[in-house]
Parts: structure tokens; C-alpha cells; sequence
């Protein structure tokens, strides 16, 4: 009986057992779907919520892309609107400086002023445009040969040349020679006196120093008037280009008129200019051309067209305070500009 009980006993605990780990295997089972489909879940979740995070953020740029074209637009419009600021700006500014020339041409008081002495002006600009329409030469620029000139007169050959050209200030500084030219050789004294007489009237002896400070200018369309102050000094040295036996020295001050016409275009320009002189000098220049007094007067009168601004065309007479000065011929004349 004994027996019986303990085997009765160990089938029961041996289909426990079974059953315990049938019980636990499908237990692991159920663990493991219910694992499964719940990770399953999960992860159907967790896809669904980077497709909504994606889906807001490709929204969200969208609406940036919006923004911007709209910044864009505003840009756009801004940068348009400032142009047409600056465009109506200029043109105020264009039609203020169009209205400023016009009254310029007309006539008035203040203009007329800056008339008077034009190079003695302290704005520099202005003087170098006054120095330019006066004398065609750069302002503050020494000009090497801006001249040269062949004259025929009493029967004398005359070749003159501006050898430098600068400004002192107001002043325009010229330095210069003259030189007789003889095509036979003629040694009277009425001849020589002649020479000396020739190169007092063309620019006052073989070498001389000419300062030249412009008193009135008026540039019109067609005339055109200038009125010069000058200072003059001069010599004639012994054996350079004449036939004096004793070098001599003179100074001379004066005024110059000029008036000219001049064609549309500027290709020619026709001109009357009178060069009015008082002169002095040492007794040798007196004597060497024929005068008694210590001071004479003298005014050239030249006729003369320019050409392009480069050939100029000349005749010239004079009157003189002494008889033995008045040649009474007229003298013909080249000149070459630079």
C-alpha cells in the first residue's frame, strides 16, 4: 500500500511538472507575442510620428520658402523705390545745374565783376579756365616755344620766337628772342637803324622778359574782347643778330586791346589789336635807334587772322610819338601757334 502511494505520488508530481513547464514555455510564448506585437506597435508608432515630424518640418519650410520670396518681394520693391529716389534726386540736381549755367550767360552785376581781373582770382579752377581761355596754356605748366613768327617790315626780315611761357601768379611770365635776318648784306647806317627800329616794334630787342596781367575779358558766341596790362623788359646784346657796336637795355609798360570775330565752329578768328607802350632805355638804345628824348610812345596796330588756332596771319603799322620811329610801311607777318 505503501508502495502504492509513493508511485501514485511521483506520477502526480511528474504531470505537475509537465504541466508547470507547458504552462511556463507558453507563458514564454505569450510573453514573447505579446512582446512582439506591442514592439510592433510601437514601432508602427514611433514611424508614424517621424512621417508627422517630417511632414511639419517640410511645412515649415515651405512657409520659410513663402517668407522669403516674400522678404524678396519687399527687397525687390525697396531697392525700386530708392532708384527712383535717387533718379529724381539727379535729375533736380541736373536741372539746377542747367538753370545755374543759363543765368550765368545772362547779363548781371556779379558777373560782370568777375570780368575785372579774371587771373587774380583766389579759386584756383577759376584762374586755370581763365588762363586757358585767355592764352590756350595749362595753368601752373611751363610751355616750351609756344610761338614762332616771321616778319617782313622796312625792309627787314624779323624772326621772333616765345622761347618759355609760365604764370607768376596773376602774371603771365613770357621769355623771348628776336633776331634780324639779312638776305644781303647791308651795312649803312640808315639800314641798321632800320634793324634796331624792326626789333623794338616786334617785341623790343633780341631778348625779352614780358609780363602780361589781363585787366577785363568778355567771351562772347561771336566777339571777344581782352584789354592787358604789360611790362616789358628787352635788350639788344652786340653781335647777336644785328649790327650795333654797344648793347643796350629798355623797358617799356603799356596796355593791349584785342577784339576779335569769331566763326561758329572756331576754325577761323578775325582780330584788331592795339598795343599802346611807353618806353625808356639807356642812351646807347636811344641812340642806336635814332631818338633824342628820354621817353617816346609807340602803338602797334596789327590786322590778323588765326586759323585752327595754329597759323595766324598778320599785318601791323604803328604811330609813334617820334617821326624817326613811324615806319609807314606795312609790315606782313606768320605766325606759328603751339
Amino acid at each position: 500500500m505503501k508502495a502504492l502511494l509513493i508511485t501514485v505520488f511521483l506520477c502526480l508530481s511528474f504531470a505537475a511538472n509537465a504541466q508547470s513547464n507547458i504552462n511556463i514555455h507558453q507563458s514564454k510564448d505569450e510573453s514573447f507575442n505579446t512582446a512582439k506585437t506591442k514592439d510592433k506597435k510601437e514601432l508602427t508608432k514611433g514611424d508614424s510620428l517621424m512621417l508627422k515630424f517630417y511632414r511639419q518640418e517640410i511645412k515649415r519650410i515651405e512657409n520659410s520658402i513663402k517668407h522669403l520670396d516674400t522678404i524678396h518681394e519687399i527687397d525687390i520693391r525697396a531697392i525700386a523705390n530708392a532708384k527712383a529716389k535717387i533718379i529724381d534726386s539727379l535729375d533736380k540736381e541736373i536741372k539746377k545745374l542747367k538753370l545755374e549755367v543759363d543765368t550765368s550767360k545772362t547779363v548781371s552785376s556779379k558777373k560782370v565783376l568777375k570780368k575785372w581781373w579774371p587771373t587774380s582770382s583766389s579759386d584756383e579752377e577759376e584762374r586755370r579756365k581763365n588762363f586757358k581761355s585767355l592764352y590756350n596754356n595749362d595753368f601752373n605748366k611751363t610751355e616750351f616755344v609756344r610761338s614762332f613768327s616771321y616778319l617782313n617790315g622796312n625792309d627787314n626780315n624779323i624772326v621772333q620766337s616765345t622761347l618759355l611761357s609760365d604764370n607768376i601768379g596773376a602774371f603771365l611770365v613770357s621769355f623771348g628772342t628776336v633776331l634780324n635776318v639779312e638776305n644781303e648784306k647791308n651795312d649803312n647806317d640808315e639800314n641798321v637803324e632800320n634793324q634796331n627800329i624792326e626789333r623794338l616794334l616786334s617785341a623790343g630787342g633780341n631778348f625779352y622778359l614780358n609780363f602780361e596781367l589781363p585787366v577785363y575779358k568778355s567771351l562772347g558766341k561771336i566777339v571777344t574782347y581782352y584789354n592787358h596790362f604789360n611790362i616789358r623788359l628787352a635788350s639788344d646784346v652786340e653781335g647777336f643778330g644785328n649790327d650795333i657796336e654797344t648793347s643796350d637795355m629798355n623797358a617799356s609798360v603799356g596796355v593791349s586791346n584785342y577784339v576779335g570775330l569769331t566763326s561758329d565752329k572756331n576754325v577761323f578768328n578775325l582780330y584788331l589789336q592795339f598795343d599802346s607802350n611807353l618806353f625808356v632805355g639807356t642812351n646807347d638804345f636811344m641812340q642806336n635807334i635814332g631818338v633824342k628824348s628820354d621817353v617816346f610812345f609807340n602803338t602797334n596796330v596789327n590786322l590778323g587772322i588765326t586759323i585752327n588756332n595754329s597759323y595766324r596771319l598778320f599785318f601791323r603799322t604803328n604811330f609813334a610819338s617820334e617821326p624817326s620811329l613811324r615806319t609807314e610801311k606795312i609790315a606782313v607777318g606768320l605766325q606759328l601757334i603751339k
